[in-house]
């Protein structure tokens, strides 16, 4: 276990980020961390709703690093714009999962990519990508130095051993059109297999009387439903230039002993070559479903567990240790 008290004195950060607890709550026990889950210009168009300006000024300025989680020409970089010119000395550190960096959002209409590339050059000290392809696509792009930072396994599913692997399919995330639920549902219902679907939703879909529908629970509920899980299904659809860039869940259904069949986006591609995991990739076409359900039909799986030590929190302090020293 890494010593969490490496250090006598604890830096402070904050980190910008709609879901950053999700994503970064494991820092806290190592520095003093604040997160930001608004942006500027998300407050003037309405996007969050906040009430306290403190709340979103403040920790900029009295940060020791600001961690800017944004997508590519997105037009929130004139806020940290302006804070690094009233505070020169501002430690920034740009952490985006975003791949294709040559296609933006608002921001493109107003600047060409080459003069949001310099900004970028000039504002970050460090860029952090949880994905390596990214590091070999982009390193000729930016001059700030580029670090490969995954996200973690909580500990909860570290030796996720089952005892019995009673549920045939499982989908978990958000129950959205982007994320395939509607994919998921058409296997379900191909399938007479027990399944569960954990996650929010924003789609009317009807499921079968196989599935169980859960729409909240915490890490440690949902680790239990994986070491019960014999495959996940990950069945994401390109959208809007967007990808799996990553997939936390991916990760924590390995170490918990389960098969992920999954779209061949940018994520799964990565952690399947890269550490060689048991990802069985499918088409991100119209044949997604029937190309799962044959595969489930006609194979029989065979349980591993893996360490996934990269993904583990000792491993990630160790690396964001070498950026807060």
């Amino acid at each position: 276990m890494y010593n969490k008290n490496y250090t006598n004195e604890k830096k402070t950060i904050t980190i910008w980020h709609p879901n950053g607890e999700k994503y970064f709550s494991y820092l806290q026990n190592y520095y003093n961390i604040n997160f930001v889950n608004i942006y500027f210009f998300r407050k003037i168009f309405n996007y969050h709703k906040f009430t306290n300006e403190k709340k979103f000024i403040k920790p900029f300025f009295l940060s020791d690093f600001n961690i800017i989680c944004l997508p590519p020409f997105d037009l929130n970089i004139i806020f940290f714009l302006i804070g690094k010119i009233l505070k020169p000395k501002a430690c920034l550190i740009l952490h985006t999962s975003d791949f294709v960096h040559d296609k933006g959002y608002i921001f493109k209409f107003f600047i060409s990519k080459y003069i949001y590339q310099s900004i970028i050059n000039k504002l970050f000290k460090f860029i952090i990508y949880p994905n390596k392809l990214q590091l070999d696509h982009l390193n000729q792009i930016y001059k700030p130095k580029k670090l490969y930072i995954p996200h973690h396994i909580n500990p909860c599913f570290y030796n996720n051993k089952f005892i019995k692997k009673d549920i045939d399919i499982l989908f978990v995330g958000e129950k959205s059109y982007k994320k395939g639920y509607d994919r998921f549902i058409k296997i379900t219902n191909l399938l007479n297999l027990k399944s569960y679907a954990i996650g929010k939703s924003n789609l009317k879909v009807e499921l079968n009387n196989n599935c169980i529908n859960i729409e909240n629970i915490d890490q440690i509920k949902l680790s239990q439903y994986l070491s019960r899980s014999k495959y996940l299904i990950l069945p994401s659809r390109r959208f809007n230039n967007w990808e799996e860039l990553f997939s936390q869940i991916t990760i924590e259904s390995i170490s918990s002993g389960v098969i992920v069949l999954s779209t061949n986006h940018i994520g799964p591609v990565f952690l399947k070559n890269y550490y060689n995991l048991p990802i069985y990739l499918f088409k991100d076409d119209d044949d997604f479903v029937l190309n799962v359900v044959n595969f489930i039909n006609k194979n029989k799986i065979f349980i591993h567990f893996y360490d996934l030590s990269d993904f583990k929190i000792g491993s990630l302090i160790h690396k964001w240790e070498k950026i807060f020293k």
